[in-house]
C-alpha cells in the first residue's frame, strides 16, 4: 500500500500594494521602500467637494463619479420634466431650466470625467470617444462600470479610502 501524501504548506508571496512586486512571506520592507508589516495608511488626499467640481487633477473612484453623476442627471431630468410641464422648450434638445443647468454644469462635469479618466489611467483625450455613436457607451462603460488602476498610476495615488473593489 502507498502511504497518503501530507501536503506542505507553503508561505504565499505577498504582492507590494505600492509596486505590485511579489515579495517573500518573511519580507519585512519592499525593495520600493514600503512597509510591509505595518501596512502605512494611504498618502493620497481626500478629494473635497471643491476638487472635484473644479479641478482637473488626481484620480476619483467609481463610487466618487455616481456620487456626482447621479443627482446630476436626476435634477437634469427633473428640470426637463419642469420644462414640459411649463412648456418652456427653447430647442430640440430641451426647455430653458434644464439648458441654463446643463450649461451651468458642463464645467464641474468634465472635471470629475477627466479625473476618472486619470483613475482608469486614460488621458483625458479618452473622453473625445463620446462623441462617436457607438464607441460613447465604451466611454460610459468604462467611465461608470470599470474598477480604477490599483495603486498608484501616471496620475497619481487612488482616491483616499477606495479600496480595488470600490474604485
Amino acid at each position: 500500500m502507498s502511504e497518503p501524501t501530507i501536503a506542505v504548506r507553503r508561505p504565499m508571496p505577498q504582492e507590494c500594494p505600492q509596486c505590485g512586486l511579489l515579495n517573500p512571506s518573511t519580507a519585512i520592507r519592499c525593495d520600493c521602500g514600503y512597509d510591509l508589516l505595518s501596512r502605512p495608511q494611504s498618502k493620497a488626499p481626500v478629494v473635497g467637494w471643491r476638487a472635484l467640481l473644479f479641478s482637473f487633477d488626481g484620480r476619483i473612484g467609481r463610487a466618487t463619479y455616481w456620487r456626482f453623476f447621479g443627482p446630476y442627471m436626476a435634477i437634469g431630468a427633473a428640470l426637463a420634466f419642469v420644462d414640459w410641464l411649463l412648456d418652456t422648450r427653447m430647442t430640440k434638445g430641451g426647455g430653458m431650466f434644464a439648458v441654463v443647468f446643463f450649461v451651468a454644469a458642463l464645467y464641474p462635469s468634465i472635471a470629475a470625467s477627466v479625473k476618472r479618466c486619470h483613475d482608469r489611467d486614460h488621458s483625458w483625450l479618452f473622453m473625445l470617444l463620446g462623441f462617436i455613436p457607438i464607441a460613447n457607451l465604451i466611454v460610459l462603460f468604462e467611465l461608470g462600470f470599470m474598477p480604477g488602476t490599483p495603486g498608484p498610476n501616471r496620475y497619481g495615488l487612488p482616491e483616499a479610502g477606495t479600496t480595488a473593489a470600490a474604485r
